[in-house]
């Protein structure tokens, strides 16, 4: 099997042994291809697929890296109700709301506080949606809303604050 359908099947069938597959078999052989070779591995992949040899692999070690450990982190997502009734995900200490499904904020002291611009980002790596209005004013993210984009108010016992 060529290097580069081993990439690709590394990537379509992210299996919690296959970064040791990864790390002992595929990576190591990358520094051995030809250009043309890395810049094909780049084109089925959707990267960018010209520059020296060694821009070429750290593109591909990059994006298999990141692309296979988001994948695990996405599939195995929990949300628990913590011991104040709130739903957590796990090992994130983001709050999600029962009823719109969407991370709302962070716990603090058994009190839900607004999402911070770090919080957000880790919401986006997750892939979890989150709900926009409950974002901490200044955080220096800029967000263009649109009217698809509005969040009803609603008493859902959140701290606005």
């Amino acid at each position: 099997m060529s290097l580069e359908s081993q990439i690709t099947n590394l990537l379509n069938n992210p299996q919690l042994g296959s970064m040791d597959e990864w790390n002992s078999n595929i990576r190591p052989k990358l520094s051995g291809e030809t250009n043309i070779s890395l810049s094909n591995i780049c084109k089925t992949l959707k990267l960018k697929k010209s520059g020296k040899k060694e821009e070429l692999v750290k593109i591909i070690i990059d994006h298999v890296e990141k692309t296979n450990i988001m994948d695990k982190l996405r599939s195995t997502i929990n949300i628990f109700q913590n011991e104040n009734n709130n739903f957590e995900v796990e090992n994130t200490n983001l709050i999600v709301s029962p009823e719109t499904k969407l991370v709302v904020g962070h716990e603090v002291n058994g009190r839900i506080e607004k999402l911070t611009e770090e919080e957000v980002l880790q919401c986006q790596e997750l892939r979890l949606n989150y709900d926009i209005s409950k974002i901490q004013p200044n955080t220096g993210l800029l967000y263009l809303i649109t009217e698809d984009d509005t969040v009803e108010s609603d008493e859902d016992g959140y701290d606005d604050e």
